[in-house]
């Protein structure tokens, strides 16, 4: 009986033992799939999207990432993302886009193990082009630099398979670099506001319809034309077909001399004619027009109410300062070469032809422009 119970307890004790390993296997098991199950959804920041986009960069084609990123961009609002972006931009020499995505990504993580050498390639774009102050940072292409507060940074960066790794030590991040930072920001998104606004007015650098009015002197010049002092004024339509061209229809009233004497008429005017626009800066408040084409006017004399009508090449120069977005000044001086159609008509029982004239016309105007 002792053998038995002996034996018996010896077996008790083999089958707990294994019972034991045998629930601690499975739990380890469990334990692992779970791990491996979560590190294979777990991705990248910024979903497939991102993987997309950084893994045309790491193969060097960034004009092909730019796109993705975008779209990749309006889904999360992971800052490496941005960073990654800006990096593309650089690349393909996009100085303003990459100063925006940098500083969005530095705003975001001040504290990034790499925010001294975005830091570092922020200044130097910043310093090419002119907006907030000049960097003292040097490049990182070593893999060393200048931190804004004179610190010593070390930074390396690289688009990889699992997204973008980034390793950085530094010292010198201040409160005050960060402040100034943010101010070149807000500076730097005013400026980028300005540009927007130029990209989409027709007045400026866009597209599209504009109205206005116009009023001006004119002096007749040359054998033939009437030396008396005139003016003309009117409605004005333009299309801006491009940033630098133009289309315009004028139509309006002109006058010369005084209308009470025989020598005084008026009538109509009008004229098309293509315009050119030069730019004096990138925000397209201030331009200079040029303009040229074909016009016809029409007089009648309040008096003798004999008519004669006129084929003008009407020239324009001048300047145009925009306020805002949709609304413009101008100040043109117009010349323009004029013949007089010849016509027959009967006086005093006499046929007469007059016209067949050539002369010229100098003017000037001023015209208020409102963008639709």
């Amino acid at each position: 009986m002792r053998l038995v119970s002996r034996a018996s307890l010896l077996a008790l004790g083999t089958l707990a033992v294994l019972l034991s390993s045998a629930s601690r296997a499975d739990a380890q098991r469990a334990s692992d799939k779970s791990n491996s199950q979560f590190l294979l959804n777990r991705g990248t920041p910024g979903g497939p999207a991102a993987d997309a986009a950084r893994a045309r960069a790491r193969g060097g084609d960034c004009k092909g990432a730019l796109p993705i990123f975008d779209s990749a961009i309006t889904l999360t609002i992971e800052p490496t993302l941005r960073r990654d972006r800006g990096l593309c931009h650089e690349k393909l020499e996009h100085v303003h886009p990459a100063i925006d995505d940098y500083r969005a990504y530095l705003t975001a993580r001040p504290d990034a193990p790499d925010a001294d050498d975005i830091r570092a390639r922020l200044g130097r774009l910043e310093e090419a082009a002119g907006v907030g102050g000049p960097s003292e940072e040097k490049g990182s292409d070593d893999g060393y630099e200048k931190s804004s507060s004179g610190g010593k940074a070390e930074a390396s960066m690289s688009i990889g398979t699992s997204g973008t790794s980034a390793s950085a030590s530094s010292e010198g991040d201040t409160p005050e670099a960060r402040a100034k930072a943010a101010k070149d920001y807000d500076a730097f998104r005013r400026e980028q506001k300005s540009l927007d606004i130029a990209e989409e007015s027709p007045l400026r650098r866009g597209t599209g319809v504009v109205l206005g009015v116009y009023a001006g002197p004119r002096w007749g010049v040359g054998e033939g034309s009437n030396s008396d002092t005139a003016f003309h004024a009117g409605g004005t339509l333009r299309y801006a077909a491009t940033s630098a061209f133009s289309m315009m229809l004028d139509l309006g009233y002109v006058q010369s001399g005084d209308t009470g004497r025989p020598t005084g008429s008026s009538g109509f005017g009008t004229q098309i004619a293509a315009e050119l626009r030069l730019h004096l800066n990138q925000a397209g408040d201030q331009a200079i027009i040029l303009g040229i084409g074909p016009g016809f006017e029409r007089y009648t004399s309040s008096v003798t109410r004999l008519s004669s009508n006129l084929l003008l090449g009407r020239a324009r120069a001048g300047f145009r300062f925009v306020f805002g977005p949709a609304v413009a000044l101008e100040i043109t001086f117009d010349p323009a070469i004029v013949y007089t159609i010849p016509q027959t008509v009967r006086v005093a029982g006499v046929d007469v032809t007059a016209g067949g004239t050539t002369g010229g016309l100098l003017g000037g105007g001023a015209a208020f422009l409102v963008a639709f």
